[in-house]
């Protein structure tokens, strides 16, 4: 299970009520993991294995991860593969459809219908150029960090007073 993503607490060094801020903090950090998970959401819409992605709480933030098999092959996609060899090994050859269209783009949080291909072809062994990373956690993360120090202040200045009057 890779981490695909991942958000940190922020927040003024000098406030009053330090639970009342802890739970500010907690509560913007569930708003923008929700978001995020919306986001990873959408851009496995259309996927016949769709990655099952887990929110964990850790001590500086919330960690967002890809679990089990359909998660690691979202780790490919996400971060592309390297060129590499593919041999038949319980069949005397490869079988597979050329010409099809994928369903995601590099760094564009959506999915579409895509295409399999249409021409059958055969071979003992192929050499896959790997595949180009399509880089949706770094986009995610991007999107929530512009995000993250407006909705940091919003739920702080809903609960919390602040010492010297910034916020």
């Amino acid at each position: 299970m890779a981490r695909l993503f991942s958000l940190k607490r922020i927040g003024p060094k000098k406030l009053f009520q330090a639970k009342k801020v802890r739970e500010a903090v907690e509560d913007a950090l569930d708003d923008l993991s929700v978001e995020a998970l919306q986001m990873f959401y959408k851009t496995t819409a259309t996927w016949k294995n769709k990655p099952n992605f887990v929110v964990r709480q850790v001590k500086d933030g919330v960690t967002i991860t890809a679990a089990g098999k359909a998660g690691e092959i979202f780790g490919y996609v996400d971060e592309g593969t390297r060129p590499h060899v593919i041999r038949a090994r319980r069949a005397p050859m490869l079988r597979f459809k050329v010409g099809g269209r994928p369903k995601t783009r590099p760094r564009v949080i959506t999915s579409t219908a895509g295409k399999s291909g249409s021409v059958w072809v055969g071979a003992l062994k192929v050499n896959h150029p790997g595949s180009e990373a399509r880089e949706f956690s770094v986009v995610i993360a991007e999107r929530i960090q512009k995000k993250a120090a407006k909705v940091m202040r919003k739920e702080l200045a809903r609960t919390v007073l602040v010492a010297d009057g910034r916020l």
